[in-house]
């Protein structure tokens, strides 16, 4: 079954925003977010990843919100989350700091110009353009070449260059704001000009009034003959000014402005070049925000390939997720963040029959906390295995990780050696996520060791805790990123429901997996920031629980 297409087009052209332009759908409809694949990109901190989407019923054309924070606003009104809303000819679509105006239908019977008009007959044998059609293509050509320039100097020279030639000014410059403290002078440099060699030629009196009434992200002009600046509404696209400053904004910010001086050729100036500056103004605005999202993609390109690599350097040193050391049996399963956040785990035998089992979390995210948590994972693996005591193997990795752990990083560890009798000997740096589940009591949370993190301190001591355990008792340890993980209201998943979710599992699979169910039911379409890992270790041999504090 083929899914219903209106009969007519949709094109969503931009009326503000950081960058735009005409977002044209194709017959299936496109989403709108964030994320680098959705037909309509809007790179935005207000903009969901997945935020709304629009698609074709019978015969029209509807929006759905995705429950985004800042919600979708259609002519004025907030849409519900999920529910389909018609769209017509010439709605207000308002997304983030987007403003759309929807178009239905051909972009030339909406009005809007994407090819030339024909020139008459008296211009054609004349050899003549009319002015409109002339600028029009001006226009465009400079668009073309904005659209292909990174470097910002030969962008706002192309910029100057175009509104130069198609508003009639002399002279004229890019200047941009030099940041200053509240209270002291206004400044500015020269980033382009055109017959303005120095400073001091927009220093002039006139100069510095228009670019001072310009300031606040208003065009300001002073009329030819005049001496004062003004701006709208005085000012109109028609208003014949000697000097003109024309600022850039980029989502509200004032990157640069368009200054030109007509230097007493006043009647060279077209009659409509407020209008034509301020279309080239929003241009260059436009230029510097693809700019922008350019350099944005490239970065989140080095950052996949980056967290791709970290991320099979963490899957090259993880033991299989299920397993059995003669006396205890594990399950384990680590779901990926957007970001590999160092989580850390391993399960061992030992030389005199005992098993040992740690789970840790390197603070930070990328390629140094997956190479952090590489390095101490092998280095506790080797401690254990040559000493068997887990408060003398994680004082060696601390002593090794400190002095070398320059930029604030720390490890987060949870480490036990488990004997045939049923104790259970373990340090807790700074981990404190993990539960006792005797195999006839709910689970229950022990007090939480004193030791610090690993990397803090060199000097610091770590003493082991005693535990004894039943045959069939379990122990549940897991990372941060499991019980911090927040849903669609906000909230985190937390320690209550973790422990509801595992309350009445039975066997080291089942912890595991009803953990990450319940997990899943909760975040929903919630994108999953750091990694979650759980283990559940169950002693196959003696006794009944009790805890000894270090």
């Amino acid at each position: 079954m083929t899914s219903p297409t209106p009969p007519t087009p949709i094109t969503l052209q931009t009326l503000l925003g950081p960058y735009g332009g005409f977002f044209r759908l194709p017959a299936a409809g496109g989403d709108i977010g964030r994320a680098l694949n959705r037909e309509v990109c809007l790179l935005h901190d207000t903009v969901a990843p997945s935020h709304a989407s629009v698609r074709p019923d019978p015969q029209r054309w509807v929006i759905r919100d995705h429950g985004s924070h800042a919600g979708t606003i259609l002519n004025g009104v907030r849409l519900d989350p999920d529910r389909p809303s018609p769209l017509a000819h010439a709605d207000l679509l308002r997304v983030g700091p987007w403003t759309f105006r929807v178009i239905i239908g051909d972009l030339a019977d909406a009005g809007v110009p994407d090819a030339d008009p024909p020139a008459s007959s008296a211009s054609r044998d004349a050899g003549v353009s009319p002015p409109a059609t002339w600028r029009l293509r001006l226009l465009s050509e400079h668009l073309a070449r904005l659209s292909a320039i990174t470097d910002d100097e030969t962008l706002a020279r192309e910029a100057l260059q175009c509104a130069i030639e198609g508003a009639g000014y002399w002279s004229g410059a890019v200047l941009r704001p030099i940041p200053s403290r509240p209270g002291t002078a206004r400044e500015v440099s020269i980033l382009a000009s055109v017959r303005v060699e120095t400073p001091t030629q927009v220093e002039r009196r006139a100069a510095r009034t228009v670019v001072e009434a310009a300031w606040p992200g208003i065009v300001a002009g002073v009329p030819a003959g005049g001496r004062r600046p003004i701006s709208p509404p005085v000012l109109t696209d028609d208003t014949p000014c000697g000097v003109l400053c024309v600022p850039v904004l980029l989502n509200r910010a004032v990157l640069a402005f368009l200054y030109l001086d007509a230097r007493g050729r006043e009647t060279k100036v077209h009659p409509d070049a407020v209008g034509f500056v301020q279309a080239v103004a929003a241009a260059y605005a436009l230029a510097l925000g693809n700019q922008s999202r350019l350099d944005l993609e490239r970065r989140h390109l080095l950052l996949s390939a980056e967290l791709h690599a970290a991320r099979e350097a963490q899957e090259f040193i993880l033991p299989r997720p299920r397993g059995t050391l003669g006396i205890v049996r594990y399950a384990m399963r680590v779901r990926p963040g957007a970001f590999v956040a160092g989580d850390l785990f391993d399960a061992l035998p030992l030389s005199d029959g005992r098993a040992a089992v740690f789970l840790g979390d390197v603070a930070g995210h990328g390629a140094g906390s997956a190479m952090l948590m590489a390095g101490t994972q092998s280095r506790l693996h080797a401690q254990l295995q040559a000493s068997g005591d887990p408060a003398v193997a994680v004082s060696e990795v601390n002593r090794y990780l400190a002095p070398r752990i320059t930029d604030g990083r720390f490890v987060s560890l949870w480490v036990a050696v488990f004997s045939p009798d049923g104790q259970v000997q373990w340090v807790d740096a700074g981990h404190g996520h993990w539960v006792v589940k005797p195999s006839d009591q709910p689970p229950r949370t022990p007090r939480p060791g004193e030791g610090i993190p690993l990397g803090l301190d060199p000097e610091a001591k770590y003493v082991s805790g005693r535990l004894s355990l039943a045959p069939g008792d379990r122990i549940f340890v897991y990372s941060d990123g499991l019980v911090d993980q927040r849903g669609p209201g906000a909230h985190e998943f937390g320690i209550a429901r973790l422990l509801g979710a595992i309350r009445d599992s039975r066997g080291v699979d089942e912890d595991v997996a009803s953990a990450f169910e319940a997990l899943t039911r909760f975040a929903g379409p919630t994108p999953h920031t750091d990694d979650a890992t759980a283990a559940s270790v169950e002693f196959l041999g003696l006794t009944s629980p009790t805890v000894t504090e270090p």
